[in-house]
């Protein structure tokens, strides 16, 4: 048993540490149910709801602050792998949809302090900052300039066919459209489609 081995304290950190993005997921069901509940008037029900996911909100916060401090090469693995990346979303969906069932309940002001924090997690105020600290991570990133490079690129390839697009299939091939050195999609990197 691990707890037996490693103490407490050490079965804590081992749990924060691996502690996944997608657990606030928790709290954006729970208030999503809570929401169609209170509109179908079913208040206890919805009430029991806003409460788990309250609290989940407030004890998850509260984790992933924690594993933010102690374990940031774990948090930036996460943000970086495209298995588990998507799970940081659940922080912005969860805190919006606590936000609207708060809100339905007229507690406008917590609902703008929930709004806030969501919108200062995205990084939109400083786009220029979360991209050069993503390209530290994943130098091969692909913005959606990149991906506009990418579609205009399959799309000249597939008028010399008369196609609608010659899909690249290769990394490599994606790579160059994306650096401008585009060999106009005709060579083994692409596929017709």
């Amino acid at each position: 048993m691990l707890h037996a081995r490693i103490g407490l304290r050490g079965c804590s950190q081992h749990a924060v540490r691996g502690l996944t993005p997608g657990y606030l997921a928790l709290v954006m069901g729970s208030g999503i149910i809570s929401v169609g509940m209170l509109l179908d008037g079913y208040r206890t029900l919805s009430a029991l709801l806003l409460a788990v996911a309250a609290v989940s909100f407030v004890v998850l916060i509260a984790l992933t602050c924690w594993r933010l401090l102690a374990y940031r090469e774990a948090v930036a693995d996460d943000f970086t792998d495209p298995r588990r990346g998507f799970g940081f979303c659940t922080l912005i969906a969860g805190t919006n949809v606590l936000g609207v069932r708060v809100a339905m309940d007229g507690h406008h002001e917590i609902t703008a302090i929930l709004l806030a924090g969501a919108r200062a997690t995205t990084g939109a105020e400083r786009p220029e900052r979360l991209e050069r600290w993503l390209r530290g991570k994943q130098p091969d990133l692909v913005s959606d300039i990149g991906w506009q490079a990418i579609d205009a690129v399959e799309r000249r390839a597939g008028q010399q066919q008369r196609r609608p697009r010659v899909k690249l299939v290769r990394t490599q091939g994606l790579l160059d459209a994306v650096r401008g050195h585009d060999d106009s999609g005709s060579g083994p990197d692409s596929t017709p489609r």
